[in-house]
């Protein structure tokens, strides 16, 4: 009679543990699946960033680099996220010191630069870029004639938003990040002359 007494009491115990184990691991498993998630976002806004840099900086004093710059970003967001989490897009004159804006204001208020905000409902509801301030920083003004001492430097900035799958961590978060290139220099035989 002891014995079965003892194995009850032990059934019990490991019920209790359970109930108060299982909620953990639960969480843990949702935390995990909306960190994966979320890290995967990021990733996406980096690979993006990288390729309108990388677009910009191959197309320098080219007219209307920024447009197939915010292409480029457009590429690679629209196979991977919602066309409604893409915000806000810059093209700027960066500063190569600190990869910040030349004028040394927010990406999102820079001045020698192109920004752009996402209509999701643009292009036939493929969406596009569309314009949101900044002075411009056009092709000729680029200095991509020199050495890397005398060569301009270009930022591309995005934002976008995250929504978390399971809410228990909140509704949702804003991802961004920015890439910083010099520009590719132009040989002087094809007629390029510093600004």
């Amino acid at each position: 009679m002891d014995c079965r007494g003892r194995a009850r009491g032990d059934r019990g115990a490991a019920l209790v543990e359970s109930a108060l184990v299982l909620p953990l691991v639960i969480l843990l498993v949702f935390a995990i699946i909306e960190f994966g998630f979320t890290f995967k976002d990021l990733l996406t806004v980096t690979s993006a960033t990288r390729a309108g840099a990388r677009t910009a900086t191959a197309l320098a004093k080219q007219p209307n680099y920024q447009t197939d710059t915010g292409d480029a970003v457009a590429g690679v967001l629209k196979n991977l996220m919602s066309s409604r989490d893409i915000e806000y897009l810059a093209i700027y004159k960066a500063d190569p010191l600190t990869g910040n804006a030349i004028d040394g204001t927010d990406f999102e208020q820079c001045v020698t630069c192109f920004r752009y905000r996402w209509n999701p409902n643009g292009n036939n509801g493929s969406g596009k870029w569309v314009a949101d301030g900044g002075s411009g920083w056009g092709a000729r003004a680029q200095n991509a004639c020199g050495d890397q001492d005398h060569t301009d430097y270009l930022g591309v900035y995005l934002r976008t938003q995250h929504n978390f799958v399971t809410g228990l961590f909140g509704k949702s978060v804003q991802l961004k990040d920015h890439t910083v290139m010099r520009l590719e220099p132009i040989p002087s035989s094809n007629g390029c002359r510093a600004s």
